[in-house]
């Protein structure tokens, strides 16, 4: 009764086990990257800043002002005469302590600077645009690596199928020869034979389940969750057969440096660089400032017993206002206006040599994915041939050794040979598959797989 109890307890925790155990489509981690990965994140917090840069840019148009107020207690002051509200002298501060405070309240705006503020903020807004172009680049680097980890576990689950298959044969086939022993057909290095492949077997499936588990978890770890052990993918049918890619590397090309966000960031840098040009050549003009201040204070004697008016009287009496406009007009700046130009067109420069470099990278990556693509099909035809082929000889050599015309050996051989050409074949499909998506991702197709792979 106590092993029953066991046994089901086993089943319950093993079925609960299972249950928490989610399966991700590939458009469902795809989407989980965007949100939630570390990078993207970072990337997000960044581009905070550059919005908040925007924000300056406009509140720069806006006045400045500010608020003062004093206070200050003078002692030992001497020879200084002493005056009332009417201007009238009442006496001297000799050996009296003296307060007095003062408040103000000022007011400065800005009227013209050749347009800085105006050129401040249309480069905010570029860099934000390009900060926004680096994030989806970042997004689109992340989901194509998801893509490959992802046909890496469908790999890896199809090498264990085809695993179990060369177990089969070589259990069966050890099997038989134990039968055959005990009949006294064949000697007892055969069976050994066939203990030891079978067993060589056994230990490369244990291998294969061990590489779709590294394989989860490296798809896992891209994906920065936090147990590798509670995740799964759902797996999508895989079609036996493969057309050839019927796609023009030209036109794939000119797409990709059309729509790809690395090309995009970089070309919006040269128009963020235009404008520090423009920035630059603003120090050449002159700045004209209005602005608007009132002010008064306050002062008071603590001993000897001069008299003062009040507070309030005294703010009143002593207030003012000022009203000015000014203009600074530069002359000479040690030619720092001029280097700051140069240096402006420089950049200029370095972010048009930027958009060649990354369009020749991109160039590249197309012409690589474009030749793999093709090679890859034609590795995944070739190695289709290599299969029916260790089909027939694996066929011919198993009735050749049931028939006893071959040795064990040459029967190992022939199925050895069989579970290479087999594997090496998914290996190429996979791999043709992969790089068609890469392709397609760099024409515009989105990086999923609802339907199915269907190359």
């Amino acid at each position: 009764m106590k092993k029953y109890l066991l046994a089901v307890a086993g089943i319950c925790v093993g079925f609960l086990s299972a249950q928490e155990i989610k399966e991700w489509t590939l458009q469902e981690m795809v989407d989980y990257a965007a949100d939630n990965n570390l990078t993207l994140e970072n990337a997000r917090i960044n581009n905070k800043l550059v919005e908040n840069n925007i924000l300056a840019a406009k509140r720069q148009r806006l006045p400045s002002v500010n608020a003062n107020f004093d206070n200050n207690l003078i002692v030992g002051v001497t020879g200084v005469p002493i005056t009332n509200s009417n201007q009238q002298i009442t006496g001297t501060t000799n050996g009296y302590q003296l307060f007095q405070n003062s408040w103000g309240v000022g007011a400065q705006m800005t009227l013209y600077n050749r347009g800085k503020y105006r050129l401040n903020e249309e480069k905010a807004n570029i860099d934000l645009s390009v900060a926004n172009q680096d994030l989806l680049a970042t997004l689109n680097d992340i989901s194509l690596n998801i893509v490959n980890q992802y046909l890496n576990v469908l790999l890896n689950r199809e090498l264990v199928a085809t695993a179990q298959e060369q177990v089969k044969i070589s259990e069966e086939q050890l099997r038989r020869n134990r039968i055959l022993y005990d009949g006294g057909a064949i000697p007892l290095s055969q069976v050994y034979e066939s203990e030891s492949v079978a067993a060589q077997d056994k230990q490369q499936l244990a291998t294969s389940k061990i590489n779709v588990d590294e394989a989860k978890f490296n798809l896992a770890q891209l994906l920065q969750l936090p147990d590798y052990r509670e995740f799964d993918v759902v797996l999508v049918d895989v079609p036996e057969e493969l057309t050839p890619a019927l796609l023009d590397m030209e036109e794939i090309t000119t797409y990709a440096f059309e729509h790809q966000p690395k090309i995009k960031g970089a070309e919006l840098n040269v128009e963020s660089a235009k404008l520090d040009i423009d920035l630059a050549k603003t120090d050449y003009w002159p700045t004209i400032n209005a602005n608007y201040s009132v002010g008064t204070n306050y002062r008071t004697y603590l001993n000897g017993g001069i008299e003062s008016d009040g507070l309030f009287e005294q703010w009143w009496d002593n207030h003012s206002h000022s009203i000015g406009l000014g203009v600074n007009i530069p002359i000479f700046n040690k030619n720092l206006t001029d280097l700051n130009v140069e240096n402006a067109e420089i950049r200029v420069q370095a972010a048009e040599s930027n958009i060649k470099l990354r369009k020749q990278s991109l160039k590249s990556e197309i012409q690589s994915a474009y030749f793999m693509v093709n090679s890859s099909y034609e590795q995944f035809k070739a190695s289709q041939e290599a299969v029916r082929s260790a089909e027939l000889s694996f066929e011919f050599a198993e009735k050749s050794f049931n028939a006893g015309k071959i040795t064990i050996y040459d029967f190992n051989k022939a199925s050895t040979t069989l579970f290479t050409a087999k594997s090496n074949m998914l290996q190429s499909k996979y791999n043709y598959i992969f790089r068609l998506k890469v392709l397609d991702f760099y024409a515009g197709k989105p990086l999923t797989f609802e339907n199915g792979i269907n190359p």
